[in-house]
C-alpha cells in the first residue's frame, strides 16, 4: 500500500472526460457515479500487473454497478 501520493499520482494520469463518456455510453447515456476507496485500500502494486491499479466502483443512475 503506497497512500495518498502514490494515489493522487496515479489518479492524475486518468483522462476523466474519456472515461466518463466511454462508460456513459456504453449505458445509453445513463448519469454515473464514481466511488474511489481510501488511499490505504486503492493502491495496489503486484508483480501480476505492469504497475500500480486503483479499483474504484462505478454506480448509474438506475442502481446498477
Amino acid at each position: 500500500m503506497f497512500g495518498t501520493g502514490m494515489l493522487l499520482k496515479l489518479l492524475g494520469t486518468i483522462d476523466y472526460d474519456a472515461f466518463f463518456a466511454r462508460a456513459k455510453a456504453l449505458r445509453q447515456g445513463l448519469s454515473l457515479e464514481l466511488k474511489l476507496p481510501s488511499a490505504d485500500e486503492a493502491v495496489h502494486d503486484t508483480e501480476i500487473v505492469r504497475g500500480p491499479e486503483c479499483h474504484a466502483s462505478i454506480t448509474f443512475k438506475d442502481g446498477k454497478s
